[in-house]
C-alpha cells in the first residue's frame, strides 16, 4: 500500500508540475501577443496620425483652389506647404516642417522633414490613388521611414466606401537605435459616419487584412484579422472583431467581443493553447 500511495504522490507531483508548466507557457504567449499588438498598434497609430496631417492639408488646400506656397503658422512657420491643384484636385502636396525641430500651432510634438503626397483625385472619389511618402521624416527624435498607399475602391454591395491600405516599407527608429519594422495589408470599410463631414466622432470603420514586421527584439510577427474589426473614432480599444498573432513561436487568437453602442469595451479574451483569459487592457 505504501508503493502506491508513493506512486499516486509521484503522479499528482507530476500532474501539478505540468499544469505549471501549461499554465507559465499560455501566460507567456499571451503576453507576447498583448506586447505585439500593443508595438504593432503604435505603429499603425503613428502612420494613421501622419495621414490625418494629410488629409486635413489637403482639405485646406481644397478649399483654396489655387496652387500655393504658405506657412501653416505665420509664428513659426512651422510647416511650409507646397501643394499643386488641378481641376479642383490636389495633384501633389509638400508638407515641409524644415531640418530642425519645428513644433506646430496646436501641438505639443516636434518634427523635422518631409511628407510626400500624391494623387490622383478626391479621397471619397472611386479609383482615388493617394500615395504618402516620408523623407528624413521625424517626430520627437523617431525617426519614420515608409510609405502609405490608399486606394478608394468605391462602393460595395452595401453601398458602403471601400479603401485599400498599404504601408510599405515602414521603420521606426527610437532614438537609442532600437528599431521596429512594419508592413500592412488592410481593407478599410466605412461602415458609420461618412455623411456627417463635420463630426468624425460618430465613424466606425470596419478593418480586414494583415500586419507583419519585426519587433525591437528582432522577433518576426504577423497579425491576421480572422473576423473583421471595428474601430470607433474616438475609443482606442478596438471594438468587435477577432484576429490571430503568431510570434515567439507563439500562435494566439484576440477575441474582441461584440461591438455596443455608447461603449468603448475594454475586455480583451486571449484563447493560448485551448484556453480562454479574459484581460481589461488599459
Amino acid at each position: 500500500m505504501k508503493t502506491i500511495h508513493f506512486l499516486i504522490v509521484i503522479s499528482v507531483i507530476a500532474l501539478t508540475f505540468s499544469a505549471c508548466k501549461k499554465t507559465d507557457e499560455d501566460k507567456a504567449g499571451r503576453e507576447a501577443a498583448e506586447q505585439t499588438i500593443q508595438d504593432d498598434g503604435n505603429a499603425e497609430s503613428m502612420f494613421d496620425n501622419i495621414f490625418k496631417i494629410v488629409g486635413d492639408e489637403v482639405q485646406n488646400a481644397e478649399s483654396s483652389g489655387s496652387k500655393s506656397t504658405y506657412n501653416r503658422d505665420t509664428e513659426t512657420g512651422c510647416p511650409q506647404i507646397d501643394v499643386t491643384i488641378s481641376n479642383g484636385i490636389v495633384t501633389s502636396l509638400i508638407i515641409d516642417y524644415g531640418d530642425t525641430y519645428c513644433t506646430p500651432t496646436n501641438s505639443t510634438d516636434q518634427f523635422k522633414g518631409r511628407i510626400v503626397v500624391t494623387s490622383n483625385g478626391r479621397f471619397r472619389e472611386s479609383g482615388t490613388v493617394i500615395t504618402t511618402s516620408l523623407e528624413d521624416f521625424y517626430i520627437n527624435d523617431y525617426h519614420i521611414e515608409g510609405s502609405k498607399v490608399l486606394t478608394n475602391l468605391g462602393r460595395d454591395n452595401d453601398s458602403l466606401l471601400n479603401y485599400h491600405f498599404e504601408v510599405i516599407g515602414a521603420r521606426i527608429t527610437a532614438p537609442s537605435g532600437e528599431y521596429t519594422s512594419w508592413e500592412s495589408d488592410q481593407n478599410r470599410r466605412w461602415l458609420v459616419g461618412e455623411s456627417s463631414i463635420l463630426w468624425p466622432f460618430d465613424d466606425i470603420w470596419e478593418i480586414s487584412g494583415e500586419n507583419t514586421g519585426v519587433d525591437a527584439e528582432g522577433n518576426a510577427y504577423s497579425i491576421a484579422t480572422n473576423e473583421p474589426l471595428w474601430v470607433k473614432v474616438g475609443c482606442r480599444f478596438i471594438q468587435q472583431g477577432t484576429l490571430t498573432v503568431q510570434t515567439q513561436g507563439f500562435t494566439v487568437n484576440v477575441d474582441y467581443g461584440t461591438y455596443e453602442p455608447n461603449v468603448c469595451d475594454r475586455n480583451v479574451t486571449y484563447t493560448v493553447n485551448d484556453n480562454n483569459y479574459t484581460v481589461t487592457v488599459n
